[in-house]
């Protein structure tokens, strides 16, 4: 039993612990603080050795000690461990009962498992353990234990033990609900710093009921995307703030969100004041019981990504579009040559036919229509080959605006009353290298496609002013290069287009013009002349909103007195005698060497043809002084026009050598000039023009370019 002495000691350590948990209320700032002084208070109240409180480690694989207090040294440690796999019978026991009361620690059941690695090294002979637990859950104990002889435990200790262990329940669960609140606090912070410093507008809409639903807070960024303060905007019905435009999409989101529970992500467009898109998402946020009491709205703006996709689709149309086109350009300089062969053979016979035989009546008039319609054939593909960028360019510094003025004067009688055409001239002094028809056809072809797309009615505005290409630009807009441009705009009020259309637009042949009313190569030859002064031109139309022409050429920049390049005049040297001559035709057509040796008899010359280029060197080199003019055609197997011109130079000086093609600009003409070509001789040509050409070389031993027309 105990002694009076006893019973007192330990109602003294009754209030002492009462009067701790009072005053501190365990809210566990400080638990391993409050555990010492548990530990203290129990050794001194029950007189033992020691005193301990151990704690379950999260996997429940071991007990770890939060605190020993040894009396004897007044000495804290902690960090001790014990494996709950080693000591079966202890843990079993205290998971099952509150209280290990052991009189005899080294023989009785519960507690013999520590007796050679705990109990006999400190001489511990008695032990009185009372389980921890955390909501009924064992997590720990404490242990009191006594060295020297046994001792047999007292109900008023055992009450005592019970005790403490309640007080360490008590801090213990104190603690960790303090850790969680300080984490649900520190969520909170962040959840609010996020919420107030998210760049997305983010609206917390309250549900009162499904269908019924009102603004219960707002961020600084959905304030400024709504243009009100919080307040103003708290406890608002969500339809009374959304956007007419973009309500009924909003709410149908926010219904299907708090009555479905799932989260959902919409694309979202305003209009006013401007266009604008947003990725809205929304998500309800359920109370304990899995109900949806609230839906986070979240906008994101996506304008920059849209647009900025949408100018990579753009530019990713306008390279696809040049590659076509390109790849359409060598295609038609190809059907070109070959097709102004075909008409070489047409053209010639007709012309010899005129010559030599005596028609009238009917026979004349369709040789006559012949004639024409060959003409006309001929007109066409030198209209593709200007789209194909293979028609021969004379650049000079022109006066940009001069051209601009004169094509919209020249323009003005042809437009509709109902049409109002404006020019805004930005600059007058700037120049363009290149060729002021070429610019001219541009203009004209421009103007005259928006006026019949207005269809009577409408504005016709054209511009022109100086802009300079940075790297980003010139990069989008191959091939310009950085630098100072001239501008010139067309735009116009009509229809607009739609994006099929534009992808298709500088096709050759392609037009949306009734059948009959258009061939469809305006724009084509628009194209391969802009290109062809090293510029763009791109379009910008939407179907309702009308259409703008944009061109982009180089500013010319040099010397404004510079004279342009004049080209070399022909000699004046007596002509030789026709009759004397003797000329070597090559080309690799059979027809075309056939029709050239007819026309050369007609001017008394003696025509020597051939069409294969080496066997017609090696009958050169067999004869050279014998030959007066030599003719090739440029664009033939195993050696060209001017590989054969180099040859025959290195055989003969100074024999007059006259090149053919299709098209002049296959070749190059510095490289003409440096072998010693004569002349060019443009298929198809007449008797007329190649008589002059003929004439010309027999007349001169020095060499010049320039083609006949």
């Amino acid at each position: 039993m105990a002694t009076s002495r006893d019973t007192s000691k330990l109602n003294r350590a009754h209030r002492a612990l009462l009067e701790l948990a009072r005053l501190r209320s365990f809210h566990g700032d400080n638990l391993a603080g409050d555990v010492r002084t548990l530990t203290e208070i129990a050794a001194h109240a029950v007189d033992v050795e020691r005193a301990s409180v151990w704690l379950l480690d999260p996997e429940r694989k071991k007990i770890v000690t939060l605190d020993l207090f040894e009396r004897g040294s007044a000495r804290h440690t902690s960090g001790h461990e014990l494996l709950v796999a080693d000591h079966p019978a202890y843990f079993r026991a205290l998971e099952e009962q509150r209280l290990i009361a052991s009189n005899d620690a080294v023989k009785d059941a519960e507690t013999q498992e520590f007796r050679e690695a705990y109990l006999l090294p400190l001489g511990i002979t008695s032990m009185l353990d009372a389980a921890v637990r955390e909501r009924g859950v064992f997590a720990g104990v404490i242990c009191f234990e006594h060295v020297g002889s046994k001792r047999r435990w007292t109900t008023e200790e055992e009450i005592f033990a019970c005790a403490m262990a309640d007080l360490v329940s008590l801090a213990l669960e104190s603690s960790r609900r303090q850790v969680i609140e300080a984490a649900l606090a520190a969520t909170e912070r962040r959840e609010r710093e996020i919420f107030e410093n998210t760049r997305d507008a983010t609206f917390l809409v309250g549900v009162r009921e499904p269908g019924s639903y009102f603004v219960e807070a707002v961020n600084p960024a959905a304030e400024a995307l709504c243009g009100h303060r919080s307040e103003a905007l708290r406890g608002r019905p969500l339809e009374s703030l959304v956007p007419a435009q973009v309500a009924d999409v909003v709410l149908a989101s926010v219904d299907a969100c708090s009555r479905g529970g799932v989260s959902l992500t919409r694309e979202v467009v305003t209009r006013q004041p401007e266009e604008r898109w947003f990725d809205a998402t929304f998500v309800p946020i359920r109370r304990d019981d899995g109900s949806v009491y609230r839906v986070a709205c979240i906008a994101r703006d996506v304008t920059d990504r849209v647009l900025a996709q949408r100018e990579r689709e753009t530019l990713q149309l306008q390279v696809h579009r040049s590659q076509k086109l390109d790849a359409l350009a060598t295609l038609a300089a190809g059907v070109a040559h070959d097709f102004n062969n075909f008409l070489m053979g047409i053209v010639g016979n007709a012309n010899l036919l005129l010559e030599s035989a005596r028609l009238e009546g009917e026979s004349l008039e369709r040789l006559h229509q012949i004639i024409d319609v060959a003409n006309r054939a001929r007109d066409l593909v030198r209209q593709t080959m200007t789209f194909s960028r293979n028609e021969h360019l004379r650049r000079t510094p022109i006066q940009i605006a001069e051209v601009v003025a004169e094509a919209v004067k020249m323009l003005g009688p042809t437009v509709p009353h109902d049409v109002r055409v404006t020019l805004d001239v930005g600059t007058r002094d700037a120049r363009v290298l290149g060729d002021a028809t070429m610019v001219h056809q541009v203009l004209t072809n421009l103007m005259r496609n928006a006026v019949q797309a207005m269809n009577g009615v409408g504005e016709l505005r054209v511009g022109l002013d100086v802009v300079r290409v940075d790297a980003e630009m010139a990069t989008k807009l191959a091939p310009l290069r950085v630098g100072r441009h001239v501008r010139i705009e067309v735009a116009d009020t009509g229809p607009g287009m739609d994006a099929a259309t534009q992808a298709r637009l500088f096709e050759p042949f392609f037009t949306t013009k009734p059948q009959g009313q258009g061939m469809g190569l305006g724009l084509a030859v628009v194209y391969g002349i802009v290109r062809e002064h090293d510029g763009v031109v791109i379009v910008n139309s939407r179907v309702g909103e009308g259409t703008t022409f944009r061109v982009y050429i180089p500013l010319f920049e040099g010397s404004p007195n510079a004279p342009p390049p004049e080209p070399a005049a022909p000699s004046t040297a007596n002509a030789g005698d026709a009759a004397r001559r003797r000329v070597l035709f090559v080309d690799d057509q059979i027809y075309v060497a056939n029709l050239g040796a007819a026309m050369l008899k007609r001017f008394n010359c003696e025509p020597v043809t051939c069409t294969d280029a080496k066997r017609a060197l090696e009958m050169f080199a067999a004869a050279p002084d014998s030959f007066t003019v030599v003719v090739t055609d440029y664009a033939m197997p195993q050696m060209n026009g001017v590989e054969l011109a180099i040859e025959i130079r290195k055989i003969r000086a100074d024999v007059p050598i006259v090149l053919m093609s299709g098209f002049e600009a296959a070749f190059d003409a510095e490289q003409v000039t440096k072998v010693g070509i004569h002349d060019v001789l443009p298929k198809p040509f007449t008797l007329a023009l190649l008589q002059q050409v003929l004439d010309r070389a027999a007349r001169t031993h020095e060499p010049h370019t320039g083609g006949g027309s």
